[in-house]
């Protein structure tokens, strides 16, 4: 794609294509090498962010201008340079709308990418507290029949069937207690890690097929 510049000798106009940027060429006019530049772009503030793009009008940079001036603009001259001040590379406004799909592309492929690190390493947290939640159960239980087994014996070691009757009702409150509270964060645990399954799968098939 061509821009142009002015010979820094003769102020002619040389017109070379924009990879050439940097380079040394011989002036048409007066035939001395000049140094191949862009038209410089001016600086941008933070209020014209969503006014980021400048055409190549009159070997000036005319701008900032939104995407949809662009657009309407590529339509009719195509054959008009445009550049961003990010990267400052001056391209046909021709490819204006396939560069801005691709952008577009790339950046909804990059949160996919995002969300589906974030919903990964979220599912493991959460299979992780399950499975401590599921070890402490077991615990819990084990703990309780140990204690049932020692229910009823006095401090002569005598065993006194009421007492163990009573200690084993207060041991299988205790126990049931500890559990509910624990299954219902289980319980929890399992439909949120559904849901992280779901989201996971919408985002797998949303690929596209190769």
């Amino acid at each position: 794609m061509l821009v142009k510049c002015k010979c820094d000798k003769c102020s002619g106009e040389l017109a070379f294509d924009n990879s050439k940027v940097g380079g040394v060429a011989k002036c048409p006019s007066c035939g001395g090498e000049t140094e191949l530049v862009a038209p410089p772009i001016p600086p941008t503030s933070a209020a014209s962010a969503n006014r980021c793009f400048f055409v190549c009008l009159d070997d000036k940079a005319e701008g900032p201008l939104r995407e949809d001036q662009l657009l309407d603009l590529s339509a009719k001259f195509p054959e008009m340079s445009w550049c961003r001040p990010d990267d400052g590379r001056w391209r046909q406004l021709s490819s204006f709308a396939q560069d801005l799909k691709t952008a577009s592309e790339k950046k909804v492929a990059e949160e996919k990418n995002a969300v589906r690190k974030e919903g990964r390493i979220t599912k493991l947290q959460l299979q992780q507290r399950k499975r401590e939640i599921t070890a402490k159960m077991t615990e819990i239980r084990a703990q309780a029949r140990l204690e049932s087994a020692q229910a009823g014996k006095s401090w002569l070691g005598l065993y006194d069937s009421y007492l163990a009757a009573d200690q084993r009702r207060n041991i299988r409150y205790q126990k049931e207690m500890a559990l509910k509270n624990l299954e219902q964060e289980k319980q929890s645990i399992e439909q949120a890690i559904m849901k992280v399954d779901k989201i996971l799968l919408g985002l797998e098939s949303e690929q596209p097929s190769s």
